[in-house]
């Protein structure tokens, strides 16, 4: 397979659907922290399985961002570098992917914040619910610095720092190409960002910009004549990153590390994002080079990704709004059947709103637009 042969990266759009789950099982927690006192990490449904996800599955944000930097400098960053694909008709393809469920959710989560706060008092998790930070959300400007907090369908703060993301990578696409240094630019005045100013944005230009790199060495290690070789090494590197990630957080070594040595112990929990994912993402899309398409059946996570990862929130609204009309209380979703239960009602609704509203929704703007 030549890299120009390559139409879809299958076990990338797998990886973003992992990545999406991976945030709804770090968000479980929403269901529990309404009860003060009952919730402890270790009481979570199947904790003895699913750890990583109830520790650190917030980094799968970083994987998000980095998968999206390889995808475009993939599909997009030539045809941008030489006008083929000019600023306008770049924001209708993005918007009209990103936009419509963003609107569908952020009304829906208004109302329900609503109707949650004049029974309970208060808002459920995200408390910024005004009509200042509705209309940042609106513009999806939620995380762009502007914002007190998180507000509304919280979630949706990563959707709204990949919009600012889309400007920055067509500007340096208009400008640069997929030039090296300008790419490793990006990724250290990320960082920098992130430590200094705000840690949003800043996480996602690294992130962003660091598979961009991702991408660029894929370029040259594609054409290598021993590339199948440089793949199987590389997916021995991911198996071992991985598994020693599961190491460092099942048993805790992290942790004991990050009270005695708080700067090595951020350091130890940054290689996942810094060196684990872009190696993720190197060492599939090598493979899936070498030998054809991989993960093609499950790689309808990956279209239904933007849904559940939008959907999740609300549909934790909906359910802890109705617990004291049935009498239950949130120590339920201490059991495995709950989650089983979300699971089944979250995942095929997200297929059914990709296929009949995203989509058509999708090919209905692009149509009126370009």
């Amino acid at each position: 397979m030549t890299q120009q042969s390559v139409q879809r990266f299958y076990s990338l759009d797998a990886l973003r659907g992992v990545a999406a789950l991976s945030v709804v099982f770090w968000h479980w927690q929403h269901l529990i922290y309404t009860s003060p006192g009952v919730y402890a990490v270790q009481q979570q449904p199947w904790y003895g399985v699913l750890f990583l996800f109830y520790q650190r599955g917030w980094l799968a944000i970083d994987m998000f961002f980095s998968l999206s930097g390889f995808i475009f400098y993939w599909l997009y960053a030539e045809k941008i570098r030489h006008g083929v694909v000019p600023l306008r008709q770049f924001l209708i393809l993005r918007l009209s992917r990103l936009y419509p469920l963003h609107l569908a959710t952020l009304l829906a989560v208004a109302l329900g914040q609503w109707l949650y706060a004049s029974r309970h008092g208060s808002a459920f998790i995200y408390p910024w619910n005004d009509a200042y930070h509705f209309l940042l959300n609106l513009l999806f400007a939620s995380s762009w610095g502007l914002e007190a907090g998180q507000s509304f369908n919280g979630p949706v703060w990563s959707v709204s720092v990949e919009m600012a993301l889309y400007i920055v990578f067509f500007l340096v696409c208009r400008g640069a190409g997929v030039r090296l240094r300008w790419m490793a630019f990006a990724v250290v005045i990320g960082y920098i960002v992130e430590l200094k100013l705000y840690l949003p944005l800043g996480r996602g230009v690294a992130a962003f910009f660091l598979g961009g790199l991702v991408y660029r060495l894929y370029t040259r290690l594609a054409l290598q004549r021993q590339r199948k070789t440089i793949a199987n090494a590389l997916l021995l590197l991911m198996v071992l990153g991985w598994l020693f990630t599961l190491w460092v957080v099942g048993s805790g070594w992290g942790e004991t590390l990050a009270a005695a040595v708080p700067l090595a112990g951020k350091l130890l929990f940054r290689m996942a994002p810094m060196l684990l994912f872009p190696l993720t993402i190197l060492a599939l899309a090598m493979t899936e080079h070498c030998r054809g398409t991989m993960g093609r059946r499950i790689s309808v996570l990956g279209d239904i990704s933007y849904a559940s990862y939008l959907l999740h929130f609300p549909l934790q609204l909906a359910f802890a709004a109705l617990l004291p009309a049935l009498g239950l209380t949130p120590a339920l979703f201490l059991s495995p059947a709950s989650l089983v239960l979300f699971f089944a009602l979250l995942i095929p609704l997200s297929a059914l709103c990709h296929r009949h509203f995203e989509l058509p929704m999708q090919q209905w703007l692009r149509r009126r637009f370009l």
